[in-house]
């Protein structure tokens, strides 16, 4: 058996900047493995939420809220932001109708308003 020809300390802190260099790539694979599971995760959450909502307010014929409502009287803030969701996602699909319609109108030859 024979002693390294490096002093001790130094042996010992090239033998810690090598054992760091090893555990630090599989660390940020692991983290970044872990973090886009994580989101995926999320984003299926989200989604089955959304649907859930949708569905319930189907099943009750729930129109949604129209343009300019207050939603003041709704204490949950949670409740409350989707609910203004909900208006800003009608609102976009009114304009989108509006811009559609325009669009075929031109394409048959008609005059549109252009603002």
């Amino acid at each position: 058996f024979a002693l390294p020809a490096v002093p001790c300390s130094a042996f010992v802190k090239l033998e810690r900047a090598a054992r760091q260099r090893a555990s630090k790539e599989p660390a940020t694979m692991v983290k970044k493995f872990r973090k886009k599971e994580n989101r995926d995760l999320t984003i299926k959450q989200a989604e089955k939420i959304k649907k859930r909502l949708r569905d319930n307010r189907e099943a009750h014929d729930l129109k949604p809220p129209k343009a300019g409502t207050s939603f003041s009287h709704i204490k949950n803030k949670h409740k409350r932001s989707q609910m203004v969701q909900l208006m800003k996602q009608e609102k976009k699909k009114q304009k989108a109708k509006v811009r559609r319609g325009k669009k075929e109108a031109e394409a048959r030859g008609e005059k549109v308003e252009r603002p």
